[in-house]
């Protein structure tokens, strides 16, 4: 039985950048971090939420998975669904008004976590521009 894993090549590597990605990542980052329904949605349903183009939202979801966790679990639209990290360490099961049944939740990220991923957006920022400058 062969099992082997397949092979990508760095042609199929798409390197991300922070600089780049910078508008679409801190939109993600407050989206995901601040609201207080939704622990976790699917890349369409953030992308219509906030007005972003859908894939540069999966892009950016797939390209920073320090950041953001993509579950196995899909959604009701057979979609997958993506949730800060941090949400997801610390979610608790959780009687939700109008269900049945409890659910996992995790509160929205306190002003001060939100500061501590939006300072760690910016400074990769400056560490890019330091490599490009020593390039």
């Amino acid at each position: 039985m062969d099992s082997a894993k397949p092979i990508t090549l760095v042609s199929e590597v798409v390197e991300r950048s922070f600089t780049n990605d910078f508008h679409c990542l801190v939109a993600l980052i407050q989206h995901l971090g601040a609201h207080e329904k939704w622990n976790s949605r699917t890349p369409r349903n953030i992308a219509d939420s906030i007005g972003l183009d859908v894939e540069d939202v999966e892009n950016v979801l797939d390209g920073y998975p320090a950041f953001f966790r993509k579950s196995s679990n899909l959604s009701a639209q057979k979609e997958p669904l993506y949730s800060l990290h941090i949400r997801y360490a610390r979610r608790v099961k959780k009687q939700i008004e109008g269900e049945s049944s409890l659910k996992e939740w995790s509160a929205p990220l306190s002003s001060e976590e939100m500061q501590i991923l939006l300072n760690l957006v910016t400074n990769m920022i400056g560490l890019e521009a330091e490599n490009r400058r020593l390039k």
